[in-house]
């Protein structure tokens, strides 16, 4: 009976300092100004539904529909750009794989020229790496660039956001890792001091 006991404590503990856990990782992000003012920023200009850094699950990861989302919303709120619906290279056959409610999302960000698909598909729940991120967000900026080979064209768009102070990394093989909503926001609200240059 002391064992049971005993094992039934350890669980407790366990959980209880989970909760710890979890509450102390958002108050880590908080704490975090300039977080805390990228969730401002982009709920005030209609580029996320939250304006709480809880609600906005900074730990969790961005996929490419959530991207398309993200960076379309910045595109038309914050930069004003018009969106071209003619491009017919924005027909993807795996429509039914993403969530309905980013359709307009995701065909909008193939007309602004921010993400294609491949063989004609968009991989809307794949998840986001921080190299795709910065090709999305610096084309975003700059426009669409020259298609030259997949190492050359990653290494340009890494020095680009450099130059940009998006991204302090200049080294295109360190960004193949999967990109959270808390780097995402970070991104976007950097970025916004560019489109007023």
């Amino acid at each position: 009976m002391k064992t049971k006991h005993v094992t039934f404590l350890a669980l407790i503990t366990v959980m209880i300092s989970g909760s710890f856990t979890q509450a102390n990782l958002v108050s880590d992000y908080q704490q975090d100004k300039e977080f805390v003012d990228a969730i401002s920023w982009m709920y005030k200009n209609n580029v996320t539904k939250y304006n709480q850094v809880d609600q906005f699950n900074p730990e969790g990861i961005v996929l490419r529909e959530h991207a398309a989302k993200f960076l379309t919303e910045f595109s038309v709120n914050v930069m004003l750009k018009f969106i071209n619906t003619n491009d017919s290279n924005c027909d993807f056959k795996d429509l039914i794989q993403w969530d309905p409610t980013l359709t307009n999302s995701i065909l909008n960000s193939c007309y602004l020229d921010i993400f294609y698909g491949n063989n004609q598909r968009f991989y809307p729940t794949q998840a986001l790496t921080k190299a795709e991120a910065i090709v999305a967000l610096v084309r975003t900026i700059d426009g669409k660039q020259p298609e030259v080979d997949e190492l050359v064209r990653r290494g340009n768009y890494t020095l680009r956001a450099n130059e940009l102070w998006l991204s302090k990394e200049t080294d295109p093989a360190i960004q193949d890792r999967i990109m959270t909503r808390y780097e995402m926001a970070l991104l976007l609200y950097r970025a916004r001091v560019k489109v007023k240059e």
